[in-house]
């Protein structure tokens, strides 16, 4: 009965999220108008579903994306590859920097030993297909101001707060060397910024681990998740190495890491590795 409803947890998760990608795009296209389904801000535009935050929306739709690749087995096979570009689609087409690099590696990771010609030309083919789209449907201005103002922010500017962010928590930390060993407390960045006038988030996973839970807790955190990881036997390691890193550099963007997300991933996981190991016995 678990091995069952686990299943259909993630074919329904996964079809939730076709459906509001599939529609997010034809809105971000021009085909439909459903502007709760993108974020409009400076003149440009990214898909954010129904989330509200194209960073969040991109973060469990790449989530999503991992849950596809590990249940793979039971979806079919045009269903499997389906999912996936669209899903693809949506999490680039919300341009969210850190999930986007984060992405790239987990595909790049899981394909590298089946890497050929064929496949690196239906890539290209599709890359192809995807920017005619988009030229043709889309504001092409609006697009290239968008991605020019992610890039230029990202390399020149702030990083959307970002890094005033980070230089203020690093200065406030390390004049308070006690806070260094044990962090500010679990869950207690947001209170703490705001004593410090800072009305955000770390928008930094390893940097909200390491303010709020010291030097101690950051070392803990990892050893505690290679364990997780060593423990998953039924999951290929070149799998493991592929959501690790590939989540670890979406973790760099923002503060997913105590996301429900993820802890519905390292679930699932568990889930999926009692599941094979059922049916092995």
């Amino acid at each position: 009965m678990v091995s069952v409803c686990q299943v259909k947890f993630v074919k329904c998760f996964s079809a939730v999220n076709f459906i509001i990608c599939f529609f997010s795009i034809l809105s971000f296209i021009n085909v439909l108008n459903i502007p709760e389904l993108i974020y409009s801000r400076s003149g440009s535009e990214r898909i954010y579903g129904l989330i509200g935050n194209p960073n969040y929306f991109a973060y469990m739709i790449f989530i999503n994306i991992i849950l596809i690749n590990i249940y793979k087995e039971y979806f079919s096979k045009y269903k499997f590859i389906i999912y996936q570009l669209i899903l693809t689609f949506a999490v680039i087409f919300s341009l969210s920097r850190g999930v986007l690099i984060g992405l790239f590696f987990f595909y790049l990771l899981i394909n590298v030993r089946a890497l050929t010609i064929k496949k690196i030309s239906l890539f290209i083919c599709v890359v192809c297909v995807l920017f005619s789209v988009v030229n043709f449907s889309v504001d092409s201005d609006m697009i290239i101001n968008t991605i020019n103002y992610r890039i230029d922010n990202l390399i020149n500017g702030d990083g959307s707060g970002r890094f005033d962010i980070w230089a203020i928590g690093f200065e406030s930390i390390s004049s308070h060397l006690d806070k260094i060993i044990t962090g500010v407390g679990p869950n207690m960045f947001g209170t703490y910024a705001h004593s410090l006038g800072l009305n955000n988030t770390t928008h930094n996973s390893f940097l909200r681990l390491f303010f709020e839970l010291g030097i101690f807790g950051f070392g803990l955190f990892f050893v505690m998740m290679g364990y997780f990881f060593k423990k998953i036997e039924c999951i290929s390691l070149n799998m493991k190495i592929a959501i690790a890193v590939g989540v670890s550099f979406s973790w760099l963007s923002n503060d997913f890491i105590l996301n429900k997300e993820t802890w519905v991933l390292l679930a699932m996981l568990v889930s999926y590795d009692t599941l094979k190991r059922e049916e092995y016995n």
